[in-house]
């Protein structure tokens, strides 16, 4: 496999940007599960995703060297022969700080196997041997024929080694069990208080779908339009200043009406954001009885949606100050106001509640 500082911090650079891009998930995961923020509960999935980028790229990254086609190590043991040969202790030795760090990056498989699916130690070394054949494959082949040409060299005793290191990671694996947040019960299908930071991670991940549809039509929009000022100028031409600045407000425009429009089609349609859908929230009026369509278009404009717009229109320092108050006064009324209802409902004489709770 081959292990060295430069992949080493590629993974670590990686994984950050991964675990960024996937925080909406890993929220809603908690919010649907415990219905809060319990980031001790996500521990174990975040330390899966990080362990999966830093395989991915410590043992699939190219090395920038080149092996004939096909270049491969079959002889077991020839590891062991190595490690005799070269003599030293694990620091010194290169061969076995090589063996050890194979050994290593596959424990935390064994333990993650053995915990999320709970199979047999039989199996938890058979995936362990599954995985660590696939990336010797993948190496053998140059990503299957994607790279340039074989960065990395085929061993067998690597596909052994991760076998033992499966082997490790399953024998350890109730230490995993030991992490805060990580018990057993099923709480998904249960009622769950009603807190403020509950109410927080719906808004949380409201302004996230709001930046994430805004973000994906203006990266098309403006790839699509650079596109067409390629294909239409030429290379060696620039499109003019004003033009560019012309295209980049259109376009922001547009992925922050298409980012409202998503939010207000499904307040009409559910009466809750997208952030009480995956948080299990609800709203209904203060009798008990669900919002009308009026409601509902009453609080996407008091709301997400009205933020959305405000904030990506928000040209001058005033409309820049009113968007801000606006967020604060959200965040302030989701701990101050009854049930935690937050600014926009109570404006709409709506409270928030569990979606779980049959009542």
């Amino acid at each position: 496999m081959g292990f060295g500082a430069t992949p080493a911090l590629t993974a670590i650079a990686v994984a950050v940007g991964v675990t960024v891009l996937v925080w909406v998930p890993a929220a809603i995961l908690l919010l649907r599960r415990r219905g809060r923020l319990d980031w001790r509960a996500g521990s174990l999935s975040i330390a899966a995703l990080l362990y999966a980028c830093a395989v991915i790229v410590a043992t699939l990254f190219p090395t920038g060297a080149c092996y004939p086609p096909l270049s491969a190590q079959l002889v077991p043991g020839s590891s062991v022969l190595d490690v005799l040969q070269q003599g030293g202790v694990a620091l010194s030795n290169p061969a076995l700080r090589q063996m050890l760090l194979t050994v290593l990056l596959f424990v935390p498989l064994g333990m993650l196997v053995r915990r999320s699916g709970r199979p047999g130690i039989v199996v938890t070394v058979a995936i362990g041997l599954g995985v660590a054949a696939f990336v010797e494959v993948t190496q053998l082949t140059g990503t299957f024929g994607l790279a340039a040409c074989q960065y990395r060299l085929f061993d067998v005793d690597d596909v052994l080694l991760g076998g033992v290191g499966a082997l490790v990671g399953g024998l350890a694996a109730p230490l995993v069990r030991r992490l805060p947040g990580q018990s057993d019960a099923r709480l998904h299908a249960l009622p769950r208080p009603l807190t403020a930071w509950r109410r927080l991670g719906a808004m949380a991940i409201d302004v996230a779908v709001s930046i994430g549809v805004g973000g994906a039509v203006m990266v098309l929009g403006i790839g699509g339009v650079g596109l067409v000022v390629l294909l239409t100028s030429g290379s060696e031409r620039e499109a003019p200043v004003a033009l560019v600045n012309a295209i980049g407000v259109v376009v922001g425009a547009s992925g922050a009406l298409a980012a409202a429009i998503v939010h207000l089609l499904v307040v009409l349609r559910t009466g809750r954001t997208v952030g009480e859908l995956v948080g299990s929230l609800d709203a209904r009026r203060e009798s008990g009885e669900p919002a009308g369509i009026g409601r509902r278009a009453a609080r996407w404009a008091l709301g997400i949606g009205g933020w959305t717009l405000l904030s990506a229109f928000a040209y001058d320092p005033v409309t820049q100050s009113l968007a801000v108050v606006w967020a604060a006064a959200g965040i302030v009324l989701a701990f101050r106001s009854r049930a935690h209802s937050g600014l926009p409902l109570r404006l709409t004489r709506q409270l928030a509640r569990d979606a779980r709770d049959p009542r």
